[in-house]
């Protein structure tokens, strides 16, 4: 597994040098692949160095745009309340990896606006689905290193043998989701065998994650591109894309393990008897509210404490278990303010992107982005910057400039 590690480690920060080099500012739409290529590996590089490589990046990018800040005020103001928390943290080095990733997501989001809304629509597409591309193939590379190496040191949902992911888990899935609707948005405009053939493995092994909410996200991405093509009065492609998805269930059904596999975990999960609305996300909402305005464990309007919940509300009663949902997660660290701070970012994200949407297609990537978030929203976490990032990206591909006429989608 240490070669994937060595294989992937130093294409991070050479193919980021290169992509600022050749892309300038549209190289924040490759952001997300770099993320998630560093959430998965086992670096052998100090973590100071990947802060670093990160936070110039962002710099640069600031650098090229900046008056950024002005496009969303309300995530300035976010991270600016951030910094101002920061001095309460009682272990820096503990919530570090988060805040790194939460400052910079904070920053991305306005860049992307401003970066976004430079350039021709078709160019922000087709770089964020070579961004996806690559995404879906760092995960199918370590999808096949940990299964042959039978590398599992998480062992999610007590997965310990079979299709194996390596250093991913839980919300490291979310950006695959996304992902996969940026691929298969890509195939409408051309049938290329090899971004079919990703595409679908992808998905093949998002399914045996036990994921829910991505497994969910994924249906979804699919019906939402169907309903593009039908907008569009592409019946046939409609016709050619359900015929094929339906040919590869059944081929994989009938000659591979994929269903067997698949009720195996589905069982070992307990899904089948396991109520979503009983789960303790969900009882963490009336847990906050007796923290913060009953017991008095903290202060409403500003948090507990920034980016630590294991073990800090309902008297510890989870144990060390940490808060699952965004909006009881920003509430425990940043309190009312940094909820409401938070809520009016993304609402000027979307409505910026509606205000800008001039086709059906705008609005059903809008309504897709809509749903992702709500779903992502209630699982968690926003902390994911490389999720965040190609989400709100997605979003503001309708801020882009009509194309020229002389503009083509080239997909090699």
């Amino acid at each position: 597994m240490n070669l994937f590690f060595l294989m992937l480690e130093p294409l991070i920060y050479i193919g980021g040098g290169l992509l600022l080099y050749y892309k300038r500012d549209l190289s924040i739409l490759y952001l997300p692949a770099l993320f998630f290529a560093s959430t998965a590996i086992v670096p052998t590089l100090p973590a100071i160095v990947e802060y670093f490589f990160f936070s110039s990046f962002i710099g640069f990018l600031i650098y090229k745009n900046p008056f950024f800040f002005s496009k969303n005020i309300f995530a300035s103001l976010l991270f600016l309340l951030h910094i101002l928390l920061i001095p309460g943290s009682s272990d820096l080095v503990l919530i570090r990896p988060s805040l790194f990733s939460v400052m910079w997501m904070l920053l991305l989001v306005p860049l992307a606006m401003t970066i976004i809304e430079k350039h021709t629509r078709m160019a922000v597409f087709k770089e964020l689905s070579h961004s996806s591309i690559i995404i879906l193939s760092i995960f199918i590379i370590n999808v096949i290193f940990s299964t042959l190496f039978n590398y599992s040191p998480y062992e999610m949902y007590g997965i310990s043998s079979g299709i194996l992911y390596g250093e991913l888990i839980n919300t490291d899935f979310n950006i695959l989701a996304v992902a996969t609707f940026v691929a298969f948005l890509l195939l409408t405009y051309k049938i290329n065998p090899l971004h079919l053939l990703i595409t679908l493995t992808s998905l093949l092994m998002i399914g045996l994650s036990m994921r829910r909410s991505v497994m969910g996200v994924c249906i979804l991405a699919f019906i939402f591109v169907l309903l593009i093509l039908l907008m569009r009065r592409q019946t046939k492609q409609v016709i050619v894309f359900s015929t094929l998805i339906i040919f590869v269930g059944v081929c994989v059904g009938i000659f591979t393990d994929f269903s067997s596999i698949f009720q195996e975990r589905f069982q070992q999960r307990n899904l089948g008897e396991r109520e979503l609305a009983g789960e303790a996300r969900f009882a963490e909402y009336a847990i906050l509210y007796k923290d913060a305005f009953i017991h008095h464990d903290f202060n409403p309007w500003i948090g507990y404490e920034l980016l630590n919940s294991s073990g800090n509300y309902g008297k510890g009663i989870f144990g060390d278990r940490s808060l699952h949902g965004d909006i009881t997660n920003i509430i425990h660290s940043t309190g009312v303010i940094g909820l409401m701070l938070y809520l009016l970012m993304v609402g000027k994200c979307f409505l910026e992107a509606i205000k800008y949407s001039r086709l059906n297609t705008d609005r059903l990537i809008i309504l897709f982005c809509l749903f992702t978030f709500i779903i992502f929203t209630v699982t968690g976490r926003y902390v994911q910057v490389s999720y965040m990032t190609l989400l709100f990206s997605l979003l503001c591909m309708p801020m882009g400039k009509i194309r020229r006429p002389s503009e083509n989608l080239k997909t090699s």
